[in-house]
């Protein structure tokens, strides 16, 4: 495990790759949507396999988030979401910022006790 302030400086930007990946692939198509949330899946995954050990509320947040529409989309047919999925990713993950800071364990505490020296 990396010592606070040794580690890569990039810490909390890896956690919005799925994110971007999703804003840049989804479309208006209902396939390009799938794509996307298919894609911001396997990211989230492959990128933030780190943080999903170390328990990271972003990344667990996105893995649920954009694995839970790509469930409820591909297996359960319920492509009447994809519309307002942008709306919903970005009202979770503006919830889940909010909860973090009310419970007195913002997410981005987590990023920073790594990245900066005590």
């Amino acid at each position: 495990m990396d010592t606070p302030g040794s580690g890569s400086r990039v810490g909390i930007l890896l956690g919005f790759v799925p994110l971007i990946v999703y804003g840049l692939l989804a479309g208006p198509s209902v396939q390009s949507r799938v794509l996307a949330l298919g894609a911001a899946t396997v990211v989230t995954l492959v990128v933030g396999f780190g943080d999903l050990k170390k328990r990271r509320i972003l990344v667990w947040t996105s893995l649920v988030l954009f694995g839970g529409l790509l469930i409820a989309t591909v297996g359960l047919s319920l492509t009447g979401i994809l519309p307002w999925s942008g709306v919903l990713i970005y009202a979770v993950l503006a919830a889940v910022t909010f909860a973090s800071i009310l419970a007195g364990v913002p997410f981005t505490l987590q990023y920073a006790r790594e990245m900066v020296d005590p």
